[in-house]
Formats: C-alpha cells, structure tokens, sequence
C-alpha cells in the first residue's frame, strides 16, 4: 500500500462521481450519513435521478453486443465480396494472362497479410490464404482456356 501511494494513480483511493457509485461505496463502508455532497468531486455529481447501472443493464450489454457482432460479420462478408468479385471483374473486363497473373498474385499476398493481422493462428491463415489462391487459379485456369 505504501509504494500505490507513491504511484500517480492510488488503487486504494475511492472515488466516484455518479450517484450510484457513491450510494454503493457508502453501502459497502457502511457510512450511510455520508452525502454526495460531502466528499470531494473533480467533476460535478450526476442528478439523482439519472442513476444507472454501472456497467448497463443485462438486456442492453447482450443488445449492443449482438449489434457489435452482426456489424462486424457484415464487414467481413463486404471484404470478402470485394476480394472475390473484384478481381472476377478485372478479370473478366481485361482478359489478358498477365492481367490474370498479377491480380491473382497480388491479391494472394494481401489477403495473406491482411489474415496473417486479423487471425492468431498459423494453420487458420495458411488454409484461407490457400483456400483463396485456390479460388483465383480457377479464374486464371478459365481466362487461359479462353484466350
């Protein structure tokens, strides 16, 4: 305790701001004369009556979290359809073997990167940079067969 008390940041000193915290402290130390009033604030206290929760309710934490989740499964379907029908398109419009060739080899390497980033484990980002490389040759293969 000594050596917190020396930090900038004292994990042994409570304070609170919001209602509801000062009324769970004073619950807890069992101090219930002490007032939002009598302790010491940086910040001004909340009204009584716009005391929430301190982390929300159950039904809004699981309601945000199925928000952030399908937002996040939306994102990558959009990459993931822009890494498959993007290169069809150049492919398709600009039909050369070089064309081909260079779209597959480039777009290979960044979905590698952007796996080796965004996924831990080293069997998972081999097989989806494979998976994909898989997909584009069968483009290179049809745009080979004909030109």
């Amino acid at each position: 305790m000594k050596q917190s008390s020396r930090q900038s940041r004292d994990p042994f000193l409570i304070t609170a701001e919001r209602s509801v915290d000062n009324f769970i402290l004073s619950s807890l130390v069992q101090r219930p004369h002490v007032a939002a009033q009598d302790v010491i604030s940086s910040e001004p206290w909340e009204p009584e009556k716009a005391s929430t929760p301190i982390s929300g309710t159950r039904h809004e934490t699981n309601k945000e979290t199925a928000r952030m989740a399908f937002v996040e499964r939306l994102a990558i379907a959009v990459v993931a359809g822009l890494f498959l029908v993007g290169p069809m398109w150049l492919m398709v419009l600009h039909n050369t073997m070089w064309t081909s060739l260079v779209t597959t080899s480039l777009l290979v390497f960044v979905f590698g990167f952007m796996a080796a980033y965004y996924v831990e484990d080293k069997e998972k980002v081999l097989a989806s940079t494979a998976a994909y490389a898989a997909v584009l040759v069968v483009f290179v293969g049809l745009s080979a067969e004909s030109g």
